[in-house]
């Protein structure tokens, strides 16, 4: 699959989990109104957020198709960065209302409204989620996106949250127990705790991460096995956002070895590198040496 038409089918399999995810938010919020039921509206809230990220995600994915300016020659990606801080920030401040709602209605309870036709409606959102999260397995099956293998670990953590709201709601009308607020709480951690690493690792994107020695040794090794090179050395990885990583290499050739023959093997590089590790790379070439000296080491003289 070519890299356009990956990027419309991730923005498309994105979109229906934003309509999902909006839908259910909304239904979340009417019955949560009706009910009076602040862990309702938590897991509402928290269905919401999750449709600004997958919002977020779509608006990364087409960042990727706009050409770089003359002002920005990397590309907008790192603005999918900036948006996800910002939402961390409104995910955390969110959970901390929340979780002061819940200890609220702990002290000064209110009235639960509990119907079994609620009850219903939240069961069937639980299950939205549970076929959203295969929807988004099925789909990475084809293109193997980081953002859709966290799209659907993000829909079942989702359901498990759901079933627990559902547990809470039902629970209110057999005990004197002042379960909501106390459900409550547990779901307002949960967003803040996501909130929390949301945060943390975006503006450690921001900042600039370190990629992992894992990539650069892979690198090396898929070009250091390629005929004609002796040496590989200097990797470097820049992240400036999805789909514009690049890396920076410096290699050496053989000496003797023709321009067409070097023009040849960097095409290869290129091609396969671009096609493994999605990311583009741009190679030095350094002056050649013998290949029968490419394992000798200077000796030490003794005077």
């Amino acid at each position: 699959m070519s890299k356009t038409k990956r990027i419309f089918y991730s923005i498309i399999v994105c979109s229906v989990g934003i309509i999902v995810d909006f839908v259910l938010s909304a239904v979340k919020l009417y019955v949560g109104l009706r009910s009076n039921s602040i862990i309702i509206l938590s897991d509402s809230v928290h269905n919401f957020m999750d449709g600004i990220g997958l919002s977020i995600a779509v608006l990364g994915f087409a960042l990727m198709t706009k050409d770089p300016s003359e002002r920005l020659p990397e590309g907008f990606g790192r603005l999918e960065y900036l948006s996800s801080f910002i939402l961390s920030v409104l995910l955390i401040g969110t959970g901390v209302y929340f979780a002061y709602s819940s200890i609220d209605r702990i002290f000064y309870p209110y009235p639960i409204s509990f119907t079994w036709l609620r009850f219903a409606i939240i069961a069937i959102t639980a299950l939205a989620k549970l076929l959203l999260g295969f929807w988004f397995k099925y789909h990475n099956k084809r293109i193997n996106s980081g953002v859709l293998k966290t799209a659907q670990f993000d829909s079942w953590l989702d359901f498990g949250i759901t079933i627990m709201t559902l547990i809470g709601f039902s629970l209110t009308v057999y005990t004197q127990l002042r379960l909501d607020g106390i459900f409550g709480i547990i779901l307002s951690v949960i967003i803040i705790i996501g909130g929390i690493k949301l945060f943390k690792e975006n503006i450690i994107a921001i900042l600039g991460d370190k990629i992992d020695d894992e990539t650069t040794n892979k690198i090396y090794e898929k070009i250091i096995r390629h005929t004609y090179i002796s040496q590989v050395e200097n990797i470097k990885i820049y992240d400036y956002g999805i789909g514009r990583r690049t890396a920076l290499v410096t290699v050496e050739f053989e000496l003797g070895v023709d321009l067409n023959t070097i023009k040849t093997v960097i095409d290869e590089i290129t091609a396969e590198i671009q096609n493994l590790f999605e990311l583009e790379i741009k190679i030095c070439i350094k002056g050649g040496r013998d290949e029968r000296d490419k394992d000798k080491t200077p000796q030490k003289t003794e005077g």
